[in-house]
């Protein structure tokens, strides 16, 4: 399909395909006030196809524009030519012509100066014409598109029905590097598939997010928010994944008549339509997991009928350490005890014996991924395997030797990724470490609401937390593993989490649980022993996504020995 236009759009726009045209009759007839050549019978209009014009487009063109369509049908030994000038009377003729249609407008809205004295710039409607041929090729790979403003041929696509083909010719090579295939169908006949882009390749906008419905460009916030909820805890900040996705879905399931443009459509089962959106884009960005595998939780929130999936626990070492008080140093590492004389030291301890704990384990935790495994997001660079703890900088970032150069460990992002799935870990079966005294926790009237009913939502995370009345609770107990002297910010955290965290297919524990992590996870400018570094780097070694804290930042950042030689005018 060839496009081209002149002065925006506002002096020529000619669109010229090669399809199976129309005879006479139906050329004349195209241009009759709601005419439409896609109804049969009264049945069809709840399951409309093909993408076509609304019912009086070519119409209500004429009414404002002079316009030519010059087509001929296959088989036909010549061709019709129709015009139409500003609202008159359809003049038919013979012509020559090539099989296909071509409709030309010229002079848009010349009998109303109204009208046209309100359209943007020549550059500003070109740029509106060009975004609408991109979604055109974008939705319909297998047809070949090029779009000419003036004399300038502006893009072209090759029609090869590969849509990595389309996306290479529009955005270029380097963009299609970025991307990720998406392909899931579920068990309501729900089939997405596309691209979606890595988790490092994140924009400051969401200008390239196109999702399609059976091949028809729409905009839907659903989709979009189930699309970008994917990517929850892999990106962080005001950043945007890129996605080219396409959903088949039975066209009775969709109403495309709810806006003019046909731009935005309702389906018949939202939810059964976003989970799958949002299981297919989490399983690509992930290598091929979903993010119930990731975050230790059961599809339970889709109704598209999917099994439920693993949940293996990541295990938690029972050893602990307590201050004088019995309760951990407020905002310190908490898995591992600390020895004699160090920083925060133990007290009725035996640190020989229980320095044992501080080596990392001989074999991979029992359910845990390691940073090659799937588990980890497909752009992810850094090996945490065989560190070497060398020491802390800052009091925030600890020094690591890899096999591959200098490793960076971000302490409170590694140790909040540690916390959070711990955290996720308590929903199978963990134990919940009791409080030596439990903790009085008094709230407004609306918090304690709120609380009341998210009692489950606590439980199922680990926290042993009761009503005391007159807006009061009770905290026995924390997820094990966590801090006991951050149980009031923790439970305060989930409760907001709980409350403001909008519908999507995500579970709400999983915000509850990152910003629980959150206050329970040791700060930066805090000074950690060498057993604890190297504790801290074990456990987050044996996350299942360790590279990101459960808010997008990376854990870990590694310098190649290849790049420190080359400072050093060794290389």
């Amino acid at each position: 399909m060839d496009i081209e236009i002149e002065g925006g759009g506002k002096r020529l726009i000619r669109v010229t395909d090669n399809g199976e045209g129309m005879d006479p009759d139906d050329a004349a007839l195209a241009f009759s006030r709601h005419a439409t050549s896609k109804l049969r019978c009264a049945g069809d209009l709840a399951s409309v196809p093909t993408l076509g014009f609304r019912g009086e487009a070519l119409a209500s063109i004429a009414a404002v524009a002079s316009i030519e369509l010059r087509t001929r049908a296959a088989g036909s030994e010549a061709g019709t030519l129709v015009k139409v000038d500003c609202g008159g009377p359809p003049l038919a003729a013979e012509c020559a012509a090539v099989n296909g249609t071509s409709i030309t407008v010229s002079g848009l809205f010349c009998n109303l100066p109204a009208r046209l004295k309100f359209l943007k710039s020549d550059a500003a409607e070109a740029a509106r014409i060009t975004d609408v041929v991109y979604s055109m090729a974008l939705g319909n790979p297998g047809v070949s598109f090029s779009l000419r403003i003036g004399d300038d041929l502006v893009l072209r696509t090759q029609g090869t029905g590969s849509l990595a083909d389309a996306v290479a010719c529009l955005f270029g090579v380097s963009m299609l590097g970025d991307m990720l295939p998406v392909e899931l169908e579920g068990e309501t006949v729900v089939r997405v598939s596309g691209l979606a882009g890595k988790p490092s390749a994140c924009r400051a906008s969401r200008a390239v997010q196109y999702t399609f419905v059976n091949g028809r460009h729409i905009r839907s916030y659903a989709v979009r928010g189930a699309t970008e909820e994917a990517y929850r805890g892999l990106i962080h900040g005001r950043r945007y994944p890129a996605f080219f996705l396409n959903i088949d879905i039975p066209l009775d399931w969709v109403d495309v008549n709810v806006h003019p443009q046909k731009t935005e459509v309702k389906f018949l089962r939202d939810r059964a339509v976003t989970s799958v959106v949002y299981s297919a884009v989490r399983r690509a960005i992930l290598g091929g997991t979903t993010s119930s595998e990731v975050d230790g939780l059961t599809a339970a929130t889709t109704d598209s009928g999917e099994a439920a999936l693993d949940k293996t626990p990541l295990e938690t070492r029972a050893s602990r350490t307590r201050d004088s008080r019995g309760q951990y140093g407020r905002g310190q590492y908490d898995g591992r005890p600390r020895p004699e004389g160090g920083h925060n030291a133990t007290t009725g301890t035996d640190v020989a014996s229980l320095l044992e704990v501080f080596s990392p384990p001989a074999a991979p935790v029992a359910g845990a991924r390691r940073e090659d495994d799937t588990q980890t997001p497909a752009d992810a660079q850094v090996s945490l395997r065989d560190l070497k703890v060398i020491g802390q900088l800052y009091d925030s970032y600890l020094l690591a030797e890899g096999a591959r150069g200098l490793v960076l460990v971000d302490q409170h992002a590694a140790h909040e990724r540690v916390c959070y799935e711990r955290l996720l870990a308590a929903q199978g079966g963990h134990a919940t470490q009791a409080l030596l005294s439990p903790e009085i926790m008094e709230m407004s009237p609306r918090d304690f609401e709120r609380s009341l009913e998210i009692l489950d939502t606590l439980a199922r995370l680990g926290f042993e937390v009761e009503s005391f009345g007159n807006n009061t609770l009770l905290i026995r107990g924390i997820p094990a593993g966590l801090d006991p002297g951050a149980a009031n910010e923790m439970v305060m955290a989930v409760i907001g989490a709980a409350s403001s965290a909008p519908r999507g297919s995500s579970p709400v524990e999983l915000a509850a649980a990152a910003l629980a992590a959150c206050h329970s996870a040791v700060r930066a400018g805090r000074r950690l022993t060498a057993a604890e570094m190297t504790a801290l780097i074990a456990d987050l070694s044996a996350a299942r996504c360790p590279l990101r804290c459960p808010h997008g930042r990376p854990t870990a950042v590694e310098i190649g020995i290849e790049e420190i030689e080359k400072r050093f005018g060794r290389r």
